[in-house]
């Protein structure tokens, strides 16, 4: 039995995700903690990432959502094919338990043996989302150090969420260790009884690019032609809308990489390019050797840091006050000037120099304090 287990969202075909885990669990292997990823998946997670959409919600078959059905069969086998690649990745890449879980009950009813779990990275305490569980505040852990690593509520406030603050509270109470990824998240976390809240950095920034490319196989470039890379969580059209103006003004093509976006939500109308191949490899491939990364995701700015790429994140009237994840995140590694609106972005200096020694030295610095967080909460 390992000594360690770890619960995130490993299975959602989302290369931010599965590479936040990946990173995870390789670098306590590298510290010398043995691991393993529990293989749980939840009914929420398997509906948002399942290539055609269900038409019911909440009992009821919904027009609108059967119009989505229908505007996503035409690009049914390209979708199908886009799975494959995140399918593959998990396969190849993650360490996980033989038994695959489908939900909470399931978990409640195994007689796990690990003597410390981490539930973490990545957007685990966010209960507003499809895929939240109760599993990854490990209600299922009967005995043993409950950890968790750099998790993010993302733009949601519990107390405003729930019915049922105290059994969050009791969760949140039943941690030896934990630490978040947002300024907001310290305080949300400390008000409800957390002990001691850190900040500690997304998995993903363990590793500098050479150590990337030396774990994963990023490969030849994939794109033939000089391009921009726009990576996003929700593709706006507000943003879009500057992100096309830079396009013509620069004469540069578009590439994404997500088939739902381009097909079924119609976002090709803009001009974007959809890249033959999807997983997070080719997310690494396409950061790598983009001209320019444009971004609202807080991974894609995550990367763009990491392969020392001209970026930017484009601010919107989309994001709320809450929503600091990326924010959080620049203000760490001296880099708030890239977090621009799209109608100041158009005026400045698309292509302005980073000076990337001084960031990476803060990255550093955050690693130390990371790592300090993992070897104190497994000891």
């Amino acid at each position: 039995m390992k000594p360690i287990a770890i619960i995130t969202f490993h299975s959602s075909h989302n290369s931010g995700s599965m590479l936040q885990a990946y990173a995870l669990q390789n670098k306590l292997k590298e510290l010398g903690y043995e691991n393993d990823i529990i293989d749980f998946s939840n009914d929420g997670q398997r509906k948002l990432y399942s290539v055609m959409p269900s038409v019911v919600w909440h009992g009821f078959v919904r027009k609108t959502l059967i119009l989505r059905w229908l505007k996503t069969l035409p690009y049914y086998f390209i979708l199908e094919n886009q799975k494959k690649f995140y399918l593959d990745f998990k396969s190849s890449y993650l360490d996980m338990t033989f038994k695959e879980y489908r939900n909470n009950k399931e978990l409640c009813s195994e007689n796990f043996e690990y003597s410390y779990y981490i539930t973490g990275s990545d957007q685990v305490w966010n209960i507003k989302c499809i895929d939240a569980d109760d599993a990854y505040f490990l209600n299922f852990v009967k005995k043993g150090i409950k950890i968790a690593y750099a998790v993010s509520l993302g733009a949601n406030i519990i107390k405003n969420t729930t019915d049922n603050v105290n059994k969050y509270r009791e969760y949140i109470m039943d941690f030896n260790y934990i630490s978040v990824r947002e300024t907001n998240a310290v305080a949300q976390i400390s008000d409800l009884g957390g002990k001691n809240v850190e900040m500690c950095i997304d998995p993903t920034l363990f590793y500098n690019q050479n150590e990337w490319e030396a774990h994963l196989p990023v490969g030849d470039r994939i794109v033939k032609e000089e391009y921009i890379f726009y990576y996003a969580f929700s593709y706006s059209d507000e943003v879009n809308k500057t992100v096309v103006e830079i396009s013509r003004k620069y004469k540069l093509p578009v590439y994404i990489m997500d088939a739902r976006v381009w097909g079924p939500m119609d976002k090709k109308k803009n001009g974007f390019k959809l890249c033959g191949v999807s997983g997070p490899l080719a997310f690494l491939n396409l950061m790598k050797y983009a001209k320019l990364s444009l971004t609202t995701s807080f991974h894609g700015t995550v990367f763009s840091v990491i392969f020392q790429k001209k970026f930017w994140f484009i601010d919107s009237s989309m994001h709320s006050e809450q929503d600091d994840r990326a924010s959080s995140l620049l203000k760490q590694l001296g880099l708030m000037d890239k977090l621009i609106y799209g109608d100041k972005l158009l005026e400045s200096n698309i292509f302005q120099d980073i000076h990337y020694e001084h960031v990476y030295e803060n990255i550093r610095n955050l690693q130390e304090n990371a790592i300090a967080f993992l070897h104190k909460s497994v000891k």
